[in-house]
């Protein structure tokens, strides 16, 4: 993505794209409250849609680093090691029986049920 228009710096263009996605935010919006509104459309999924959008901004301004949390997305470049590991540790069962073989699941024993509440063979 290039840099927004008039940004010489990547917290001059974070601060601008946050700008817009607010702007974007507060007209999707708030014509998701006029079309709750108006009387043509159903008022619980325009709250839905409202709440998933919300979700959706929220995330996105998330996403850009904010000067003050320490972050350095899109200043640090990507190394070749980065992309492109030479080597990767699978996760481990530390008990040993509860993957089965293969990244099948482990095998469970069928037992019948006894009215008593014992599960008999």
């Amino acid at each position: 993505m290039k840099l927004p228009s008039g940004s010489s710096t990547i917290e001059e263009a974070v601060s601008k794209l946050a700008k817009r996605y607010d702007t974007i935010s507060r007209f999707v919006l708030s014509e998701i409250d006029e079309l709750a509104k108006s009387g043509m459309a159903d008022q619980r999924w325009c709250a839905i849609a409202r709440t998933d959008i919300e979700k959706g901004f929220l995330s996105l301004r998330n996403a850009l680093p904010d000067a003050r949390d320490g972050r350095e997305y899109g200043k640090v470049p990507r190394t070749a090691e980065s992309q492109n590991p030479t080597s990767f540790t699978p996760p481990v069962d530390p008990e040993g029986d509860r993957i089965g073989h293969h990244g099948t699941p482990p095998r469970i024993d069928w037992k019948d049920f006894k009215v008593g509440g014992d599960a008999g063979d």
